[in-house]
């Protein structure tokens, strides 16, 4: 029951990615607003899932998972984002660069996970290097900001975000997979558990 409700929760949060990519793309100016209030939003409801997972946690599992203070961060920023657009609008051009820079990072984890499926000989390694290289190939592009224009780079980034949350959806579907589905000679045992 655990997988499934941190699948349904991953399911939702790439569903949300991806519209904030095509809202990014139909018109990233018009829209500005409306993104930032329902990240906002978004960031409240995520941030509180958080707080609410950390209460049914074991103490000890919970001390580790950090789940309180990254729900009272999301729903700190979130309502900031709320309360507090017109601010977080004047911060987009700088907030762009953040995007690009974390997204840097997460390319860098994402080829590590790579890495690890190719260390452990599974399957799924080719679908995994293809994420990880377009995740930093997109956050050096934004970085870089070869269009010049805000409004184009605004349309990148929600190109980035699209491909990005699909990719993920695919490693996350291929790593749910059963292991005998998977058929990739590994012994999945001491991996695959439902707690």
């Amino acid at each position: 029951m655990k997988k499934f409700a941190n699948y349904l929760v991953q399911t939702v949060a790439y569903i949300a990615e991806i519209l904030l990519g095509v809202v990014l793309l139909i018109n990233p100016e018009g829209f500005t607003s409306w993104i930032v209030v329902v990240a906002g939003i978004a960031m409240i409801v995520v941030g509180l899932w958080h707080v609410l997972r950390y209460f049914n946690l074991e103490p000890v599992l919970a001390m580790r998972e950090h789940d309180l203070s990254t729900g009272l961060f999301l729903a700190a920023a979130g309502v900031i984002c709320i309360f507090w657009t017109g601010w977080v609008l004047k911060l987009f051009s700088h907030l762009t660069m953040l995007y690009a820079i974390a997204l840097l990072i997460l390319g860098f984890i994402k080829l590590q996970s790579t890495v690890d499926l190719l260390r452990l000989k599974r399957r799924g390694w080719v679908l995994s290097l293809v994420n990880a290289a377009l995740t930093v190939i997109l956050s050096v592009i934004i970085l870089i900001d070869p269009f010049g224009a805000m409004s184009a780079l605004w349309q990148l980034t929600g190109v980035s975000i699209i491909v990005i949350a699909l990719l993920d959806i695919a490693v996350m579907i291929f790593s749910a997979l059963k292991p005998e589905d998977r058929d990739d000679g590994f012994d999945h045992a001491d991996f695959d558990s439902d707690d």
